[in-house]
């Protein structure tokens, strides 16, 4: 049995969504999806949905592109040392569609991207924000304030009590670091000498699977990982970040032990031991 151009384009029709479903159950059981883990705040959720639509025309192009080289390659191979290919002429109309239909995707892609930056990574009114987290970023590790909660500062994991809404303010101390848990938000730099803005609000609905499994259970709660996105320096691959999420009685119980651990004095070294 022979097999054509069109032969091949089918079974490859086929057998490329008949894999995508074979494997989601597989990406699904570790909460896990084909862009980035499953969101758990609003703003998290938005980024999620814009970059399905910009897969959409993506796969989309690619594929017409790819099987539109296919068919011209087959099709109008040379089949022979003598062989001479017809002379194709350029089709106006052609050039002014394909020149028009991927501006009009690219501006569509940009206008959306656009709105999706003005709406979650501005900095929240007063009105809206029910929390305050000062995020500064240093080499190699991020330390977090609570100006809300008697200055309390916190190391390496972020700590936020659910259904609040949480504004974050981004500092840095020395160079451009980049803080991003992808099942929250998107990424947003610290950089020296300016503030960055963005927010989350995780819903306590989320902790009975950790968002689906994208997170991890907890005592309390759930957590959610994430990394620096700034390549910062050599220790750049220390600067891990967990966000903790946790019902709200369990929050002021974590800030109420994290104050008391921070007015116990410091253990004083004792006098070394003098000679005969």
């Amino acid at each position: 049995m022979r097999f054509s151009l069109r032969h091949v384009i089918l079974a490859a029709w086929i057998a490329l969504p008949a894999a995508l479903a074979a494997a989601q159950p597989v990406f699904a059981a570790g909460g896990t999806s084909w862009i980035f883990p499953n969101p758990v705040s609003p703003n998290g959720e938005r980024i999620y949905q814009l970059y399905q639509w910009i897969t959409i025309p993506a796969v989309i192009v690619f594929l017409g592109v790819e099987i539109g080289l296919l068919y011209i390659i087959f099709r109008f191979r040379r089949r022979g040392p003598d062989h001479v290919g017809k002379p194709v002429h350029g089709n106006v109309p052609l050039e002014i569609a394909w020149f028009i239909a991927p501006t009009l995707i690219v501006a569509l892609i940009a206008t959306l991207s656009f709105l999706e930056l003005q709406q979650d990574f501005q900095k929240p009114t007063d009105a809206e924000t029910q929390m305050n987290i000062t995020v500064t970023g240093t080499q190699f590790t991020w330390f977090y304030d609570y100006p809300d909660n008697g200055g309390l500062r916190a190391r390496d994991t972020m700590v936020v009590p659910t259904d609040t809404f949480v504004r974050l303010t981004f500092e840095s101390t020395d160079v451009i670091h980049s803080w991003w848990v992808p099942a929250i938000s998107g990424k947003t730099d610290a950089v020296p000498g300016y503030q960055n803005f963005s927010w989350l609000k995780i819903s306590s609905s989320k902790l009975s699977d950790c968002g689906g499994g994208s997170g991890d259970h907890t005592q309390t709660g759930c957590k959610w990982h994430g990394e620096c996105a700034e390549l910062c320096g050599v220790g750049h691959f220390g600067m891990q970040i967990d966000v903790e999420a946790m019902p709200q009685s369990d929050f002021q119980a974590w800030v109420a032990k994290q104050q008391a651990a921070s007015r116990q004095p410091s253990p004083k070294a004792s006098p070394s031991p003098k000679g005969p």
